[in-house]
């Protein structure tokens, strides 16, 4: 399960949860206009409904800039190694075409997150009207035509900004001085060792690593203590297993196990902040799923962080009635649809409206 983290000037002190969202022509939604969401909001819906576009979306309005679009194409599995771009129009446009709503790069997108305590974040997306070289460190003839990507808004502090994402032999070049609300987005990908360990890092110079290691020995009682450790130059999170006499890593022990200890690492680490969870079922087993809610929720309500996760399963769906009962105003449902029209919309309900749908057995995915 990939994840990866807005960096850069977050202004914590302010932020607590989002409570609006603004999206418009943004892959593939024209329109949205969102609100009602709670601590945890989980999405359903039917195959390229819009569920990962949703999480996108979220991810782009909470520090959208030229690489966290590319970062998206990886999450996608789109891009694999370097990237490679091709130094011509083609070649640019190619990296961001299928941000935009319906391929149509004459449009402007843009995204908003309307914090409870009236904070915004907003940014806007588009093609320049003139034809200007972006920075490609080409000859003339070679860039001809090219219109540079230009992203303006309001970041988190509340200062406006205006720069254009530009392409230069070192990679591309944007102004990182803006600030970002905190998020951090998991995909179906294993995120890097490095990320891992220094979240795991983070927290162990807080003297909160104990908290953490408590919960996952509360779910599975196997695994007795977690710690960082350097094999080969490389530092990895370590288990300590029952019956075995020296520790191994994480993921040897269980690619689900890891998965819930990064997901909980990135919520422990985003204080105040957002995580955006991409289809977590096959996570653990169908016994280990209440655990791993009430995990969620505890983590979630401690860090002061707001979650939303996508899933497909009935299992992970079913096991949620027992955690409603004793908050479900923690959470609420978004469903992601096609209408009549073909047209992707997203429909907000409260979270005791998700436990009756729960309790009487409805079909809700």
């Amino acid at each position: 399960m990939m994840g990866h983290s807005l960096e850069g000037r977050v202004n914590l002190a302010k932020y607590r949860m989002i409570d609006r969202l603004l999206i418009s022509n943004f892959r593939c939604f024209e329109s949205l206009d969102l609100t009602g969401f709670s601590r945890i909001n989980v999405v359903v819906g039917q195959n390229s409904a819009g569920k990962t576009a949703l999480l996108e979306a979220l991810f782009f309005a909470a520090g959208g800039n030229p690489d966290l679009l590319l970062r998206m194409r990886a999450f996608r599995g789109i891009v694999e190694g370097v990237l490679q771009v091709s130094r011509d129009r083609a070649g640019y446009e190619s990296l961001w075409r299928e941000m935009f709503y319906g391929l149509n790069a004459n449009s402007i997108v843009s995204a908003k997150i309307v914090g409870s305590v009236g904070q915004t974040r907003e940014i806007k997306m588009s093609y320049a009207k003139t034809e200007a070289v972006a920075s490609f460190n080409l000859n003339t003839s070679e860039a001809s035509g090219i219109a540079p990507l230009v992203f303006e808004g309001i970041d988190s502090s509340g200062k406006k900004f205006l720069y254009h994402a530009e392409m230069t032999d070192k990679g591309i070049s944007f102004d990182s001085s803006v600030g970002n609300v905190a998020a951090s987005f998991f995909s179906g990908m294993r995120p890097p060792h490095r990320e891992t360990s220094e979240r795991f890092s983070i927290l162990s110079r807080r003297q909160q690593v104990t908290k953490l290691i408590t919960t996952v020995n509360e779910r599975f009682p196997f695994i007795e203590d977690l710690s960082l450790e350097i094999v080969g130059g490389q530092t990895m999170i370590y288990a300590k297993v029952k019956e075995l006499s020296e520790k191994i890593p994480i993921g040897l022990v269980s690619g689900g196990i890891e998965k819930f200890l990064n997901v909980l690492l990135g919520i422990a680490s985003n204080p105040k902040g957002i995580v955006l969870i991409d289809e977590i079922d096959g996570c653990v087993h169908h016994s280990k799923i209440s655990g791993v809610w009430e995990a969620l929720r505890d983590f979630a309500e401690t860090y002061e962080t707001q979650v939303f996760i996508t899933t497909h399963s009935s299992d992970w769906l079913t096991s949620l009635n027992r955690i409603l009962a004793k908050g479900e105003q923690q959470f609420s449902l978004l469903r992601v649809e096609t209408n009549n029209d073909r047209k992707h919309i997203v429909r907000v309900f409260p979270g005791d409206t998700l436990a009756d749908a729960l309790q009487q057995d409805m079909e809700i995915r």
